[in-house]
């Protein structure tokens, strides 16, 4: 029974890891999994429900929200979501009853009401409609699903010039909305609770598609979790659809195209963002390296020293020389970056590991181990350093007298 239960609540996690990305069609198949377990299970039933509503399989949808507000856990949620759907379908009527109840139970479910209103207005019941929109409003003058529903029966009762209003205040609301969800979503994300971020962005996405901090926020999560750059251009493209020159995402695909061996395209960007800003010290020391990937080793100079003429203690830029000497064999001067980045900042991992792999190539192992053994304090789960550090181990252990005598 056990394993039964951890099966059937794994795929429930699963389902809910995609609907986070948006992705409904994986989210479904994984809640078919959870249900093919337990049929009974009230949460992958709502949340299976959700998904298939998502899709517009709202028959489908009906089922699992019918199965779902048996269980007292999750009834008014379920009760809910089966209202919209019956909306949707048009049956306006079986809609109002579910309604009915849960404002029964709730009446500041302020959901709920909206509800009633856009079916209210399905059955032309207008002036009732506008009651329930208004009771909402009173509470929450910014709330732009009330605001926009508020247009469109206005609009039903050919109030033009009202429906008009209440639109526009309705855009002036989602725009305000959007913004706030995509900040935290980058809070979100920046605290490294990066599902959490996805939800938010992809909320302020329904309600402003050219929301270019929400897109950008998207598409850099869905890079960072292992998505293919394919999932992940399109959001890109969609900003620089909106703004030709944002350099925050021309920088972003840039990265992505050297990071998937696509050199030639990571330079277009790169030079892009120099063209309207030449002294862009990301870009020059990125452009730097992918000129390496295309064996341009002068050109990987000249871009890296630029970045460094220009900020001589960005420890970035620091670090991508260190990366260039070392993959030139210039160990010493490397080491000498090494020791500068580490000045300006002691806890900059990528120098100090660096460090320790060019003391190591130097074949000073004894200052190599000291190097590792400071970034397994700062980073215990470095595989690279512990691993570098049982090799510096080994070579001292080598060197020793008597090293293999008995072998």
């Amino acid at each position: 029974m056990l394993k039964k239960s951890e099966n059937e609540w794994y795929y429930l996690e699963q389902g809910q890891y995609w609907e986070g990305y948006r992705e409904y069609k994986k989210a479904v198949s994984a809640y078919r999994q959870a249900l093919g377990i337990n049929p009974r299970n009230s949460v992958a039933n709502l949340r299976m429900g959700i998904s298939l509503y998502k899709l517009g399989h709202y028959n489908d949808a009906l089922k699992c929200f019918d199965t779902a507000q048996n269980s007292s856990s999750v009834q008014l949620e379920a009760m809910y979501r089966r209202s919209l759907t019956l909306e949707k379908l048009g049956l306006y009527d079986e809609a109002i009853s579910v309604l009915n109840l849960i404002l029964k139970h709730d009446q500041h479910n302020y959901n709920a009401k909206i509800a009633m209103a856009a079916c209210k207005c399905g059955v032309k019941e207008y002036n009732e409609s506008i009651k329930y929109l208004d009771d909402v409003l009173r509470e929450n003058p910014c709330n732009s699903w009330a605001l926009y529903t508020k247009s469109r029966v206005l609009g039903r009762m050919n109030l033009e010039s009202q429906s008009v209003f209440y639109l526009k205040k309705a855009l002036e609301a989602d725009s305000v909305n959007s913004m706030d969800m995509s900040k935290r979503g980058r809070n979100l994300s920046q605290g490294g609770k990066h599902q959490e971020a996805m939800e938010w962005y992809s909320r302020a996405l329904d309600i402003d598609q050219k929301n270019i901090d929400a897109l950008l926020g998207k598409a850099q999560i869905l890079d960072m979790v292992g998505f293919s750059h394919k999932d992940v251009f399109p959001y890109l493209d969609k900003i620089l659809a909106i703004d030709p020159h944002h350099t925050d995402t021309l920088m972003t695909k840039g990265l992505i195209c050297d990071r998937k061996g696509m050199f030639k395209k990571a330079v277009e960007y790169f030079e892009k963002v120099l063209d309207m800003d030449p002294n862009n010290v990301r870009a020059l020391y990125s452009k730097g390296i992918t000129l390496y990937s295309l064996k341009n080793a002068k050109g990987a100079r000249f871009f890296c020293e630029s970045a460094l003429l220009r900020e001589p203690n960005n420890v970035m830029a620091i670090g991508s020389m260190i990366w260039l000497l070392d993959h030139e064999g210039e160990y010493e001067e490397a080491l000498v970056h090494c020791d500068k980045a580490l000045s300006i900042n002691p806890n900059f991992v990528y120098a100090l590991s660096y460090k320790g792999k060019i003391l190591l190539s130097l074949k000073k192992y004894t200052e190599a181990i000291s190097c590792y053994d400071k970034v397994l304090e700062m980073d215990p789960e470095n595989r690279r350093a512990a691993y570098h550090l049982e090799k510096a181990k080994e070579k001292v252990a080598k060197k020793r007298p008597g090293f293999g005598m008995f072998r």
